[in-house]
């Protein structure tokens, strides 16, 4: 008998481009995005800001950036 571990849904990490959108922020961001995940808000700006090298908490409406979500699909 095999026992496999338990997917949750925050075990798959994926990336994509996201076009920035009037009134978005970083945390507004992170808050959309690890919903479902056991990653917490800072944790996830901190990765944003680091995988776009972002100096600062500002972003801009229409620039894109990489964020990272999560999902129990693969993909």
């Amino acid at each position: 008998v095999h026992s496999f571990p338990t997917r949750r849904s925050s075990d798959l990490k994926y990336y994509t481009s996201y076009e920035v959108q009037p009134g978005d922020t970083l945390t507004s961001i992170a808050q959309k995005y690890t919903a479902n995940s056991n990653v917490s808000v800072p944790e996830y700006i901190s990765e944003v800001k680091k995988n776009n090298e972002l100096s600062s908490d500002n972003i801009t409406a229409g620039n894109y950036i990489v964020i990272s979500y999560y999902s129990n699909e693969y993909k």
